[in-house]
């Protein structure tokens, strides 16, 4: 079964965690799930936790699952 056609957006991430750090979301989903599947790079959404300013970082994720549809 192939997954490349999923986008994904997932909702967590702790704020001042960065995508590698073991205790990450990002670094959750990665490990677990997409490293397993097909689905590309690209397709995956999860907000960045060391974003500078998190609440355009909020609503640009807004624009992103709005761009692409919508949930």
């Amino acid at each position: 079964m192939s997954f490349r056609s999923v986008i994904t957006f997932n909702l967590d991430e702790y704020e001042g965690l960065g995508p590698t750090h073991p205790q990450s979301y990002r670094f959750f989903m990665e490990e677990n799930l997409f490293r397993h599947l097909d689905i590309p790079a690209a397709n995956i959404h999860i907000p960045d936790g060391l974003a500078n300013d998190p609440a355009k970082n909020c609503a640009d994720f807004e624009t992103a699952i709005h761009d692409a549809g919508g949930i």
